[in-house]
């Protein structure tokens, strides 16, 4: 099939487009670098995207492809012992602040670690997918968003008010230091759905390993 290149001010536009975006070509392989653990650690302590290029010579599109390797999926830990939970949502946006998303967390009281993730809306379908990963604990603690009584179907193993909270709360406070699209006031944000995932389920990933292998 024949390419048409389109001229413009005497410019090739597909060349501008390479040198903007990188090759758009989907790969099925993964870039190798040879420091591609040190670049991912960085990332999942706070270094920017475009920082982490221009310090460790890295292309965009190579960075972004080991973020979706990595955060693909949310590693669950095991839940069996688990009894005493936090629940919380945390706003952030996509693309445009009128386009909200919320990141529901599950937190274990017990172990620190967290043990269900979901981001969507703020409502009670939401709240669902949430505690369906987390069925049968003793007790949840959360705020007093009503969308909670839709997931949580025994109103007695619910606990409300900010003091059972505070727990997730600062962890939700982690996070938006991490990842810089999660910031309330900063010119950085997730331009996809995809990637605001991909990023949230590395770094709890990498968290829950870390408080694993810290035991």
């Amino acid at each position: 099939m024949d390419i048409t290149v389109v001229e413009h001010n005497g410019i090739n536009v597909k060349t501008v487009k390479q040198y903007l975006y990188g090759n758009t070509k989907k790969k099925d392989k993964v870039a190798k670098h040879k420091e591609k653990r040190k670049i991912m650690d960085c990332y999942a302590e706070g270094m920017g995207l475009n920082s982490i290029c221009r310090v460790f010579k890295v292309g965009i599109n190579s960075l972004q492809g080991w973020i979706k390797q990595e955060g693909k999926k949310f590693i669950q830990p095991d839940i069996k012992e688990e009894k005493f939970v936090s629940c919380d949502e945390m706003w952030t946006f996509v693309q445009k602040k009128k386009q909200k998303a919320w990141i529901w967390l599950c937190y274990s009281k017990m172990t620190k670690r967290i043990l269900g993730v979901y981001i969507g809306d703020r409502g009670k379908y939401s709240s669902k997918k949430l505690i369906d990963q987390v069925p049968n604990m003793k007790i949840y603690c959360t705020d007093n968003w009503d969308a909670y009584n839709f997931g949580i179907k025994d109103s007695e193993t619910r606990e409300i008010g900010k003091r059972n909270t505070q727990d997730i709360e600062r962890f939700n406070l982690r996070m938006r230091m991490v990842l810089a699209r999660l910031q309330r006031k900063t010119i950085k944000f997730s331009k996809s759905w995809e990637r605001l995932e991909y990023s949230v389920n590395l770094v709890i990933n990498r968290y829950n390993h870390q408080l694993l292998s810290d035991a």
